[in-house]
């Protein structure tokens, strides 16, 4: 990883030690955005091509447009995909992984300028005598680069220096002037996607480096957009060379998530290193990867340089200040579906359009075949175990390497609902009994081929390994079915029944063997499935490759295509202590295998037409009923 606090002194202005060679840009595979008059008809009420709403799949679909915000020229943003980061870049650049923006948004033509900045501090409610902890605190006596001064009481650019690009600033300096413009610091994906494109040029301009299309400097820094024909495909200027440009995004690794954290403000995050993009002007002949539109480096939020400048975006609505660019890492090619066909089926309009909060579904259960399964309903969520909820994980089982295989953590997304079971299948169900005879018992004793054939025979399937952990966590991200803090009232696992190592005493399920299944209704998950932690490990359809999780990487392939790979199993057992049946925990095993800690549950893909019997009234979302809107696609 490469910092740029190594180049925070003009005396430094070397590059970083590490080099490498780039090759092509990585594949670019856009999945458009969903399409529908509603989002068409923000843009036609805007004023803007409906294109931008509705998305683009490659750069020559768009033409930049230019519109004066407040005084600044921005430019505008489609709907789109690309693929972020570098296959063969730094090591901060990847993996490479889709990043998806399901509306337009604005961003600065320029980096921001001198005579701007001025504007900002002259239009403080108190006057501004010292800028500190803006801009360099060195400024202005020995910092001239600034070219701010204070006469009658006002700040004025000096002679020359208005329409030049504004250098020594902090992020926290950038981020305030963001906001009294009533825009925001791009976010890193943001900020990248202006820059390349769905084509993911590794320049603004292209694929091959032309050094007439970068800044660079002898003497004094140019005029902000001095270099028109190294504009990216929206048309924004000096995105490569020119100054580092501060983003939102605190750095952490990829795969880029806007929703673990990295978008925060200053007041929830005033210490870690934030993100800056471009490069800067200082590069010496044939050292240009610093200058793609890939790379990454960080600097301390408070710590200005004479290279550190910035630009702005707003979301299309200029009320909206959230970050607009989310992770779309897609399951499938499928379309969503749209609202009206969950409508038509009796079920909300929210299962199809997506929820965002665990708290935001509530569960609905139908019968298929005599057997009840819970929906799932579209949206995304983080796969895997952060950096915090390891150090949580820690508590209960004290080896980080253990949790090696949840890593890294990252967004995985679902443009439709899906079926799960509400309980894991039965011996009842499945017509014969494993190691214990109870009809209302899970089969254990199960083999991955046996597991399959059965879900297959209901015209089902086993879940994918993403959509098991997807029912049990939801969009909240839970550590466990039912919250984030172990409770040992809530599943059946190693408690003082249990004689293996790592057995708490205090705690007692209630059972020696495998409880029935629903025996603990308080903990069940988001979507009301129930005993997703402890009882039996649950088959899952999956070979357990490393993270990301990427559907079409062989990892999703049936048993006539692969018959002996490690398949995944989920959610622990009744013999496992707290840190096994976390919602995150992987375990594999050989398909052949069979114990008594061996069962499973069944998923089914959403189909309008087989909507199933009714078992329990969904909920209605009242106020989605009525409107015609068109799905959201993850």
């Amino acid at each position: 990883m490469r910092s740029a606090g190594r180049i925070a002194l003009f005396l430094l202005f070397i590059l970083l030690s590490s080099t490498s060679a780039h090759g092509q840009s990585p594949t670019n595979n856009p999945h458009e955005p969903a399409t529908g008059h509603a989002k068409i008809a923000g843009c036609v009420a805007a004023g803007l091509p409906a294109g931008a709403c509705t998305g683009i799949s490659a750069n020559d679909e768009w033409t930049p447009l230019v519109r004066e915000l407040d005084g600044v020229e921005m430019v505008l943003v489609p709907a789109g995909c690309f693929e972020m980061g570098n296959e063969v870049g730094f090591r901060g650049e990847q993996p490479v992984h889709e990043i998806c923006f399901e509306q337009p948004f604005w961003i600065d033509r320029t980096e921001v300028t001198v005579d701007q900045f001025a504007r900002f501090l002259n239009g403080q409610d108190e006057p501004v005598n010292d800028y500190e902890g803006w801009l360099d605190p060195w400024s202005p006596t020995r910092a001239p680069r600034v070219q701010l001064v204070r006469q009658d009481g006002m700040w004025v650019p000096e002679p020359g220096h208005a329409s030049r690009p504004l250098e020594s600033v902090t992020w926290a300096g950038a981020a305030e002037y963001c906001a009294w413009r009533e825009a925001r610091l791009p976010g890193e994906a943001e900020w990248e996607y202006a820059a390349r494109g769905p084509d993911g040029l590794l320049y603004p301009w292209g694929d091959e480096f032309v050094a007439d299309n970068v800044v660079r400097v002898i003497g004094r820094m140019p005029e902000a957009g001095s270099k028109p024909q190294g504009a990216s495909w929206v048309g924004a200027l000096d995105m490569s060379s020119s100054l580092f440009e501060w983003v939102n995004s605190i750095y952490t690794i990829y795969p880029y998530d806007a929703s673990d954290g990295r978008e925060a403000g200053l007041d929830a995050d005033s210490a870690s290193e934030r993100v800056m993009r471009g490069g800067a002007w200082y590069h010496p002949d044939g050292m240009f990867d610093d200058l793609t539109t890939t790379a990454r480096f960080r600097a301390s939020p408070h710590v200005a340089a004479w290279s550190y400048s910035f630009r702005c975006a707003r979301s299309l609505d200029p009320g909206e200040t959230a970050p607009t660019g989310v992770q779309r890492a897609r399951l499938a090619a499928k379309p969503a579906v749209p609202a009206a066909v969950c409508a038509e089926a009796g079920l909300p309009r929210t299962a199809c359009t997506g929820v965002s909060a665990n708290d935001e579904w509530t569960p609905v259960i139908r019968e298929f075949d005599g057997i009840p399964m819970v929906l799932v309903p579209a949206g995304c969520f983080t796969m895997g175990s952060t950096e915090e909820q390891i150090d949580s994980a820690l508590t209960l089982l004290d080896r980080r390497g253990f949790y090696r295989d949840e890593q890294p953590a990252h967004q995985q997304c679902f443009s439709e609902p899906i079926w799960i079971d509400l309980y894991e299948v039965t011996n009842g169900q499945y017509g014969s009994y494993g190691w214990w005879r109870q009809d209302e018992q899970p089969r254990e004793s199960i083999t991955w081929f046996e597991a399959d054939a059965y879900c297959r025979a209901r015209g089902a399937r086993l879940p994918t390994e993403v959509e098991w952990e997807y029912a049990a966590r939801g969009p909240d991200s839970l550590a466990f079915p039912w919250g984030n803090t172990f409770d040992g009232t809530r599943l059946n696992f190693c408690d003082l029944n249990c004689l293996n190592p790592g057995l708490d005493a205090s705690f007692d399920d209630g059972y020696r063997t495998t409880a029935p299944v629903g025996s603990y209704p308080n903990g069940a998950s988001w979507v009301g499935a129930l005993d997703m932690s402890g009882n039996v490990w649950e088959w899952v359809s999956s070979i357990l490759l490393d993270y990301p999780y990427t559907p079409d990487d062989g990892r999703e392939v049936n048993a006539e295509q692969d018959s002996t790979s490690l398949r995944g199993v989920r959610g622990g057992a009744r013999l496992d202590p707290a840190y096994i049946v976390r919602s995150a925990n992987r375990n594999e095993r050989p398909p052949t295998q069979s114990t008594a800690l061996y069962g499973l549950r069944c998923a089914r893909s959403f189909d309008s037409a087989v909507s199933g019997k009714s078992a329990i009234q969904p909920v209605a979302d009242d106020e989605e009923l009525g409107q015609e809107t068109e799905a959201v696609t993850p």
